[in-house]
């Protein structure tokens, strides 16, 4: 009877630990409340974040965001760009799926205004460095984890659901993208990988869309890095 206590003590105390870890598990990933706010759908398989990486060759770096890219077989460029954030996976999901939200720490997005429409969709207005003209496009968010678990806050073009292109404005009439969120090498933080691919519209001298880029994204990551390093 003895033997038998003994073990059933440490079967429970097993069983207790395997739940803990699981607990954790979940509130470090998808199961977030902040995520909750967007719809859950699986990642397309033809979808940029589902590029493997060996896919990529280096573009640019500049204050720790690495920039690449990739060719899609449509010729197409993917741009994937890599920093890492001293904030949780939890908290960078909870700034990354209020879109809404973003129009306070994107840099250059005038304007979101979300689609009364269910699922949700959103207009997004980007002011475009002069002598272009600005941009709206619209989107599409939804939750997933990709392969390995992660997280991954992504989006399809949604230009049909944001009515008529409006008076000086230019359409992207193709969007697609997302962040992948992992934990960072450091505890507590958080690698943040954004993956887009774009069509401007318009016309764009070819060096302007290369500088996009190189500008679009060390804006938006380095925005975001600020915005988690403040208390929140």
């Amino acid at each position: 009877m003895r033997v038998r206590a003994i073990l059933a003590l440490l079967l429970t105390a097993l069983a207790s630990r395997a739940a803990g870890a699981a607990a954790v598990v979940d509130r470090s990933g998808f199961a977030s409340a902040a995520l909750d706010a967007l719809p859950r759908a699986p990642l397309p398989e033809d979808h940029p974040c589902r590029l493997p990486d060996e896919r990529f060759v280096p573009f640019h770096e500049k204050d720790g965001i690495v920039i690449r890219t990739a060719q899609e077989a449509d010729g197409m460029t993917v741009v994937r760009s890599v920093v890492e954030i001293a904030a949780s996976v939890e908290k960078t999901a909870g700034v990354l799926a209020d879109i809404e939200g973003w129009v306070r720490w994107v840099k250059r997005l005038r304007a979101v205004e979300r689609v009364p429409s269910e699922p949700p969709a959103f207009r997004l207005v980007v002011d475009a460095p002069w002598p272009f003209s600005d941009r709206d496009y619209g989107i599409a968010p939804a939750v997933d984890r990709d392969a390995r678990g992660a997280p991954v806050v992504w989006w399809e073009s949604a230009a049909e659901r944001i009515g008529p292109q409006r008076r000086g404005l230019v359409r992207v009439t193709r969007i697609r993208g997302g962040f992948t969120l992992e934990p960072g090498t450091a505890a507590g933080s958080t690698r943040v990988v954004y993956s887009d691919v774009a069509v401007l519209g318009g016309r764009l001298p070819r060096w302007a869309v290369r500088e996009s880029y190189r500008r679009g994204p060390v804006g938006i990551l380095g925005s975001l890095r600020r915005l988690l390093a403040q208390p929140m």
